[in-house]
Parts: structure tokens; C-alpha cells; sequence
């Protein structure tokens, strides 16, 4: 429903037909910026050029796909795990892009922050049930038959991806409750087709690698997906410099980075046919941990070969309680995203090119920790790096509180980032830990499967990732920001628990192997 703003219906009325003019003679006149060069047709001729090459690489891909069946050019394992980083680079940049803008979007169409957050959200609405569709349609069949469902899927992608464009380009020209509906719509269903793909992606991603190696594949893998978040909002915030039409552009805006991403797509999808090997080779759980076998009774076990000694039943608390955390930190981590953007406008009156610069920064210095985190395991165990991670989470949730208030002045903003690259990085790497030891501790032929557990694990991603922006910003705009400062630091209290459980029982074990 639409959001009561602080105006009259007549004024509202009156900035809406302003705006469709100019941006109507924005078109027509060919406006100028510096330099007397038109810029606006210009980018959008140049917008217009991608898509019939974005035509062209999907032609292209579907006839390598189709004609092409020489092996000379196997990458194996390489390219599977590639294309795996890849993606989650891309994925993340496709579910981020839009978060710098949504608000001013939302309110061009007459919309408030509720709009904002459910179209931030969208992308994971259908998820849930799409990663339960492909467990159903994919999971089980041949490599051959997994291969090129992905690749269709991808194709689906960028065009998908591409049918947001002319939405975004309709927008004051169409009703604005049509356009916000089919934006929602659009991305929820880009969101739901990375779904589609990664499930059997990262089911074969693990089940070809030895259990020594999940872990620090789960590690890169969530330092891939940080970097993906940092790029998605920088994008729109360099389309709004290059653009220069302010926040009250946001559609125009919109497109640009739409229109970008769908070629990306697009090239990415014929890159998949060469990156996804023609064959694969798994690695069964028995020859997983054959060596561990010739070891001898003396040697320190490592963790997958301590999570392999822990009994079943164990095995599979593990698996659940990895689950659970990826669902908290997943509502935690998509609630900042949105609450960030919205504090730093409306609180601090900051424009949306300074915001997706800000949570470019944010998203980058999570990155920066993902690498820092991947070298001190080399000198510091995992069971330290975790419970500190959880520990710093938990002060960082504190920054969130406005200490000054409306009246004495909000705190500095710049606490506000502090809070946000703290609880964000810490939450994030922590996932990566929990994954890595439930992909060990994975029990074949159960429900605690690594298959099931995938599947699981997005639907404990997706479900409150996609209640997390509308939430947040529901709460902010009714309660205020303090009431969402103490649903921040409740999430990170409980996810501390899991996180000490998990990494404690695995440790308990690696030691009693290494008194043996």
C-alpha cells in the first residue's frame, strides 16, 4: 500500500507531472552537461547497443552448447570451481545492485521505505521454492542432465535480467503501482533462477572435492559472495556520477545498471559452456577419508578428519545448527544492507550516490576480513577465530544504538559504519566456518545429507534475507532505529550460541585425536 508522505495530494500530483517532463525533454531537447555533450540520449544509445549484443552471445552459447563437443579445452575442476566463485560474485551483485536507489525508486513511483525494502526483498521470494524444485528436478540425475539445466538457466538469467529494463524505462509513463509490481516481480524471479542453478552447482562443486579442502572452498566462496555485495552498490552510485541527474532520475538510473547486468549475464552464460566441465569426476565419502585410515593413531588429526570421528548423531546436530545460524545471520546481514541506506538518507540526509559509495566501503572491508580471516588460519585455529568473530559481533551490534536522539543530534554516522562492518564481517565469515564443518559433518543417505543440507541451508538463507529489508525498515520508519538496534544485538546473542557449540565440538574431538 502506498506510504503517506509529507505533502498535499495536489503538490504530489504537481512534482510527478513536473518530473515526466523533464524527464520527456531530457529526450527531446538532448539536455547538455559540461561541455555542451548530450549525455543522457548518448547513455541511452549506448544502453540500447547491449542488448542486441546480449542477443548475440546467447545465440552463441546455445550453438557451442549444441555443435561444439571437442574436449581439447577441459578445465575440469578448475573451471567448475571458476565458474562457482564467478557467480557468486555475480549473484550477489544482481540482488545488490538496486539497494542504493530502491528508496529514491520507490519514492519517484509515490512510494515510501515499507516499497523499498519489499523490492531490495524480492529477489529472494521465490528462492525457497525454487531451490526445492531443483533439489526435486535435478539432484539425483546425470552430470550431463545437471549441466545443461545450469546452462539454460543461466541463459534465463540475463534475459530476465534484461525484461527490467524497459519497466525501469516505463516508469513515468506507466502506473506506478504496474511498474512496482512487475519490478518485484522480475526480481523475484532473477533471484529464484540463481537458485535454480546453484543448488546442483554447489552440490557438485563439493561432492568433487575432498573433505580437507570444503573448508577453505566455503571460506573463498563467502569472500567471493563479500566482494559481489561490495560491487552491486558501487555500480549504481558510478551510473548515478556518470549520470548526474540526481536521485529524482532513480528509474533512468535503474536501467543503466540493469541493462550492464544483463550483458553480464549474458557473457557469462556463454563462458559457463566452456568453464562447466563436459564431465566430472566425484570423490566418494569412502576414498574422502581413505588416508586418514593410513595416518596412524599418533598424528594430529585435521578438522575434517576430526568432524569424520564424531558420532552420527553429533554429526547431524552439527548440520542443524549450521542451518539455524545461516538463517540468523542471513535476517542480520539483509536487515543492514537495507536499514543502512535508509538511517544514512533520511537520518543524515545523505544522497544516494554517497550511500552506495558507503555501503561499497562496508561491503569492500568485509572482503578485506574474508582475506585476512583465510590467512590467519594458517597460524591461529579455527575454534579462536570463531568464537572472537562472535565475540566482536556481539560489541559491534552495540554501535547501532543512537545515543544522541533527535533532540541532543544522532550520533556520528560514522559509527553507524562502524556497527555495520563489524557485526556484517564478522556475521559473514562466520557463516563460511559453519558451512565448511556441516559440509563435513554431512551424513550421506539421511536427512543430514550434503544435498539436503544445501537445499536447507538456502532455505534458511533466503526465507529471512527476504523478511530482513521490509522488517528493518518497517521497524526504523514505525519505532525508530534503537528498537532496531536491539533486534540486532538479540540476533547476534542467539547466533553466538550455535557458533561456540559448533566450533567447540569439533575442536573437543581434534583434540582427544591428537592425545591418542
Amino acid at each position: 500500500m502506498r506510504h503517506d508522505v509529507p505533502m498535499d495530494d495536489s503538490l504530489l500530483l504537481i512534482q510527478k507531472l513536473a518530473h515526466k517532463k523533464s524527464i520527456t525533454s531530457s529526450f527531446l531537447e538532448a539536455e547538455t552537461f559540461d561541455g555542451g555533450v548530450s549525455a543522457l540520449p548518448r547513455a541511452a544509445g549506448v544502453l540500447f547497443a547491449l542488448m542486441p549484443l546480449s542477443v548475440a552471445l546467447l545465440v552463441v552459447a546455445m550453438l557451442v552448447e549444441l555443435f561444439v563437443t571437442s574436449k581439447r579445452f577441459h578445465v575440469g575442476q578448475v573451471g567448475l570451481r571458476s565458474l562457482w566463485f564467478l557467480l557468486a560474485v555475480l549473484a550477489t551483485v544482481d540482488m545488490s545492485i538496486l539497494i542504493p536507489i530502491s528508496f529514491d525508486i520507490s519514492q519517484q513511483l509515490g512510494y515510501g521505505p515499507l516499497a523499498s525494502g519489499v523490492m531490495v526483498a524480492a529477489s529472494q521470494a521465490f528462492q525457497p521454492f525454487l531451490a526445492l524444485l531443483s533439489r526435486w528436478l535435478v539432484i539425483g540425475q546425470s552430470y550431463q542432465y545437471q549441466r545443461r539445466f545450469m546452462l539454460i538457466c543461466l541463459g534465463a538469467e540475463a534475459i530476465l535480467t534484461w525484461l527490467m529494463a524497459p519497466v525501469l524505462e516505463a516508469c513515468n509513463h506507466w502506473s506506478d503501482q504496474t511498474v512496482l509490481y512487475l519490478l518485484v516481480f522480475f526480481r523475484a524471479m532473477t533471484g529464484g533462477v540463481i537458485m535454480l542453478y546453484g543448488v546442483p552447482l554447489a552440490c557438485c562443486v563439493y561432492d568433487s572435492a575432498p573433505l580437507e579442502d570444503r573448508q577453505s572452498l566455503s571460506i573463498r566462496y563467502y569472500l567471493f559472495l563479500s566482494i559481489g555485495v561490495c560491487l552491486g552498490p558501487v555500480v549504481s552510485s558510478v551510473m548515478l556520477s556518470l549520470h548526474q541527474g540526481g536521485a529524482h532520475q532513480a528509474c533512468f538510473t535503474g536501467r543503466q545498471s540493469i541493462s550492464i547486468l544483463g550483458f553480464v549475464w549474458s557473457a557469462v552464460a556463454l563462458l559457463s559452456t566452456w568453464l562447466l566441465p563436459k564431465e566430472i569426476e566425484e570423490t566418494h565419502e569412502k576414498d574422502k577419508t581413505h588416508h586418514d585410515e593410513a595416518t596412524g593413531e599418533n598424528s594430529a588429526l585435521s578438522l575434517a578428519q576430526a568432524v569424520q570421528r564424531i558420532p552420527v548423531q553429533t554429526r547431524r546436530a552439527l548440520v542443524i545448527s549450521a542451518v539455524l545460524f545461516s538463517a540468523e545471520r542471513s535476517f542480520s546481514i539483509g536487515a543492514i544492507e537495507v536499514a543502512t541506506a535508509l538511517l544514512l538518507e533520511v537520518e543524515y540526509s545523505w544522497s544516494s550516490e554517497q550511500i552506495g559509495y558507503a555501503l561499497g566501503v562496508i561491503f569492500f572491508i568485509t572482503a578485506v576480513v574474508g582475506g585476512v580471516i583465510a590467512l590467519l588460519r594458517r597460524k591461529v585455529s579455527d575454534y579462536t577465530l570463531m568464537l572472537s568473530m562472535a565475540t566482536v559481533s556481539i560489541t559491534g551490534a552495540m554501535l547501532f544504538i543512537d545515543f544522541g536522539g533527535q533532540e541532543k543530534g544522532h550520533s556520528s554516522p560514522w559509527l553507524l559504519m562502524v556497527a555495520d562492518v563489524t557485526v556484517y564481517s564478522c556475521m559473514f565469515q562466520l557463516t563460511a566456518f559453519m558451512e565448511g564443518i556441516a559440509t563435513e559433518a554431512a551424513v550421506p543417505g539421511t536427512a543430514c545429507s550434503l544435498e539436503n543440507y544445501i537445499v536447507a541451508r538456502n532455505l534458511a538463507i533466503q526465507i529471512p534475507r527476504a523478511l530482513g529489508p521490509p522488517v528493518a525498515r518497517g521497524l526504523i520508519d514505525l519505532c525508530g532505529r534503537n528498537t532496531y538496534a536491539v533486534l540486532q544485538l538479540c540476533l547476534s546473542s542467539v547466533a553466538i550460541s550455535g557458533v561456540w557449540y559448533a566450533a567447540n565440538t569439533a575442536r573437543s574431538d581434534a583434540v582427544v585425536g591428537k592425545q591418542l
